[in-house]
């Protein structure tokens, strides 16, 4: 019985492509490796291309896909067939889609102008998440698990480490020490530019280090997991994001529910963080008030969270969000009122406009119940094509089938407070994940190591 017979609930969709299976090359390397830590970096270059602000890890990416590419058509060597764990996928992401682009035309029509922010962040963004997807899956059809875990591995320790060089600067302001704190609001914001972004990344590599160490090969040896789950930890302490606390939590309930939590790295890394916490908060000198260098550790040990949960204006302009979504979409609930269409009418109506910060009611009020359906649809075949949750075999396959699952988790967490449709982390993984590995040679040893 083959990998597929066993796992596949469905008749899985083929699409050959010629390559060549062989084990890891440097290339292949330096493309996995450049994969996963380019889509840590949302740095935006300094020019538009029709209104899209490029990121800085898009070309690279596209640049080193190419090359890869056509070294491997010129090889002529062997073919692997993709095969997905998602019956259907293509057609599936061609009826998003076909969804996106009625959307456009709606608010086109609606608003007789064709809105150049929908066109440039959304609708062209759309085909460059679809790139990012296909990375992913290229990664395990072509490279395997070896790839699968290489790809992993790099991504966990990056992410790691931006963490614990924001956690660093920050712990430093702690004790009033603010010489290399950036302007503005103390909170990690890694390389994201954003810190809910950021908390995000930090917990999509918390998801992958849970259940691939939990599984028959380890992704890094027993203290190395601990030390990685206490930075990555602190990193979402001082994201300052309480979305992402209450999705860590949630993350962490989730993986015990499903037995992919290690326990024993888990138990040893919550006493870590928790001596390590108290250690912080209680040598640290007293918050000022009104300093606007305090960090979250300074803010909680002097008690000023409470009092801004309350008074929050972001709070306050979020629930002002979601009410004028309401608002619109029922005048049009079947179709949405377009891409862009909130934007517009945010525009329209204040000095500052305000974003939808919710995933599920932003396509509801853009693409209306329509588009609302198919996603929801969408996002049934991805959680079913994953099963089953439930296994005593905690082989590599199990282990990457709950990295999925747990990526899903974090991002539904966070999509309640935050739209998180466009981020390329997510459809890296989620093609990493939804297709089967290759043929491809495992040069990886039996133990685990650190790297």
């Amino acid at each position: 019985m083959t990998v597929s017979d066993r796992i596949s609930p469905a008749p899985a969709s083929i699409l050959s492509l010629p390559v060549r299976p062989q084990p890891l090359s440097r290339l292949a390397v330096a493309f996995i490796v450049a994969l996963a830590v380019a889509i840590q970096v949302q740095v935006t270059v300094p020019f538009t291309v029709a209104g899209l602000k490029l990121n800085a890890g898009d070309p690279l990416v596209a640049g080193l896909a190419g090359l890869l590419v056509l070294s491997l058509l010129r090889s002529g060597h062997g073919r692997v067939a993709w095969v997905w764990r998602m019956p259907g996928v293509w057609f599936w992401l061609a009826v998003l889609t076909s969804v996106l682009s009625l959307s456009l035309l709606v608010g086109y029509l609606r608003m007789q102008q064709l809105s150049m922010w929908a066109v440039a962040n959304k609708y062209v963004g759309w085909f460059v998440l679809l790139g990012y997807f296909t990375s992913g899956a290229y990664v395990s059809a072509v490279f395997g698990t070896a790839g699968q875990r290489l790809f992993l591995r790099t991504f966990v320790v990056f992410a790691v480490l931006v963490a614990a060089a924001s956690s660093l600067l920050l712990l430093l302001a702690d004790f009033h020490v603010h010489a290399w704190l950036p302007k503005g609001d103390p909170v990690a914001r890694g390389l994201m530019g954003n810190s809910n972004a950021f908390a995000f990344l930090l917990l999509a590599a918390l998801a992958a280090l849970y259940a691939c160490q939990r599984g028959a090969v380890p992704l890094f040896n027993r203290r190395g997991a601990v030390v990685l789950m206490v930075l990555l930890w602190t990193g979402l302490w001082y994201c300052g994001s309480r979305t992402a606390w209450g999705a860590a939590i949630g993350l962490t309930l989730v993986a015990a529910w499903l037995g992919s939590l290690p326990w024993k790295e888990f138990s040893a890394a919550v006493c870590v963080f928790a001596l390590a916490t108290l250690v912080v908060m209680q040598s640290m000198p007293a918050a000022q008030s009104g300093d606007r260098n305090t960090t979250t550790t300074a803010k909680l040990s002097s008690l000023h969270i409470p009092q801004k949960l309350a008074n929050d204006p972001s709070n306050i302009e979020r629930f002002r969000g979601y009410r004028d979504a309401y608002a619109l979409w029922r005048g049009d609930m079947l179709l949405g009122i377009g891409l862009g269409g909130f934007l517009h009418d945010q525009q329209s109506r204040y000095e500052e406009p305000q974003v939808i910060h919710n995933t599920a009611l932003w396509i509801l009020t853009e693409m209306g119940v329509l588009g609302a359906l198919a996603f929801a649809a969408f996002a049934w075949k991805l959680v079913s094509s994953l099963r089953p949750f439930f296994s005593r075999e905690f082989d590599r396959d199990h282990a990457i089938r709950m990295v999925g699952i747990l990526l899903l988790a974090v991002f539904g967490a966070m999509s309640l407070l935050h739209e998180l449709l466009f981020q390329r982390i997510l459809w890296v993984m989620l093609g990493l994940v939804l297709c089967l590995p290759g043929q491809t040679a495992d040069a990886e040893s039996t133990g685990p190591k650190l790297w």
